[in-house]
């Protein structure tokens, strides 16, 4: 069931105020990824992953790499809106700061929600791929019923350029990782300027070659990226999804150029930014004490989101369900004497502490 536009709207603009104040407050980031992929990252954190703030570690969730680590504020909003534990309102305020595990990059080590460490361009997607092979293996050993998830990838220009990119697109597409869409930030900005400065090709033509589905959708507009990833869905090639957005979306005079990338905004810009959505939004975070009634509702607002997700309206029986199964599964392998892989004795640690956090509960 789809959210209505009433209500993504004031959900994807907490993304990009909490972004924004976030690396105004250190003096140091990168505000606009954030901001240009707000829209996308609402529609599918809201209406597509398949995931549980409250059971992070459940073996069967939908993984989420944010490939383009440097707009790390977009990975640090979404989880704090979502509902993890961590990162804290506290956390954010010290974004970027020594001992806050809200790191300049992610790291998969410091928060729940992280599934990779994402510096090097191109590196987390290049991981993916990685992850939606096992996901393919386990599924086949386990069945549709234990392993059944999919891989999720925010990647930009600078992750497309990159060499291991290439290599690992080729194997992707070779093994028709159908579960695996890579949702492209196609902003036509780096950090130096446009894109042209530096590439020519035709990176849509270079997917197609490798065996990938590729589609494109208008990234603010959430009807269209719906669209586009209903379409990645139904095709059972690994999908690139180049959605078309606005670096620094919102940002008055400085949206569209690389002057949102790699720096904040500045004070003045922040307060003239998109009709008032940080005075709304996220006041709180560098000139205030605390939240504001309008933020406290938008948050509220994500948390019901997430209630339109099918699975988690049955959480409780499909949880318990899934784990038993899985250590069934695995207690008669073993029981036949039948060799576990590398992959599969992980993922049967996996199974086996996920069913006694529940027990415990």
């Amino acid at each position: 069931m789809s959210l209505a536009t009433s209500r993504m709207v004031p959900m994807a603009n907490a993304i990009r105020a909490l972004s924004m104040d976030a690396v105004q407050a250190a003096n140091s980031g990168h505000p606009g990824m954030p901001m240009g992929m707000a829209d996308v990252a609402t529609v599918l954190w809201s209406e597509y992953l398949k995931h549980d703030p409250k059971a992070p570690g459940w073996a069967d969730r939908d993984r989420f790499v944010l490939s383009a680590g440097h707009g790390s504020m977009l990975i640090y909003s979404l989880l704090h809106l979502s509902g993890y534990e961590r990162p804290t309102m506290e956390d954010i305020r010290n974004f970027r700061q020594i001992g806050s595990p809200c790191a300049g990059h992610p790291e998969n080590f410091l928060l729940d929600g992280v599934e990779s460490t994402t510096g090097p361009l191109g590196q987390g997607l290049a991981m993916s791929v990685g992850m939606a092979m096992a996901e393919r293996h386990l599924n086949a050993t386990f069945g549709d019923e234990i392993v059944d998830h999919r891989t999720w990838v925010i990647a930009g220009d600078g992750c497309l350029m990159e060499g291991i990119n290439h290599e690992a697109i080729g194997l992707a597409g070779h093994l028709k990782l159908g579960r695996m869409t890579v949702l492209w930030d196609d902003n036509d900005i780096t950090i130096d300027g446009t894109t042209d400065l530096s590439k020519s090709e035709d990176i849509k033509a270079r997917y197609e070659a490798t065996g990938w589905h590729v589609v494109s959708c208008d990234g603010h507009d959430f009807d269209d990226i719906r669209r586009a990833i209903d379409e990645a869905i139904a095709d059972d090639r690994p999908s690139l999804i180049a959605c078309k957005t606005v670096i620094g979306k919102g940002s008055p005079n400085k949206q569209g150029t690389s002057a949102t990338h790699g720096a904040p905004l500045g004070d003045d810009e922040i307060a003239a930014n998109m009709a008032g959505i940080r005075d709304v939004f996220a006041k709180f975070l560098t000139f205030g004490d605390g939240p504001t009634d309008a933020m406290m509702i938008n948050n509220a607002d994500w948390l019901d989101g997430l209630s339109y997700i099918p699975f988690l309206r049955d959480y409780g029986r499909y949880f318990s369900v899934n784990r038993m199964l899985g250590l069934d599964s695995v207690k008669t392998r073993l029981e036949r004497q039948q060799p576990l892989s590398f992959l599969e004795f992980n993922y049967m640690v996996l199974q086996a502490y996920d069913f006694l956090e529940l027990a415990r509960r």
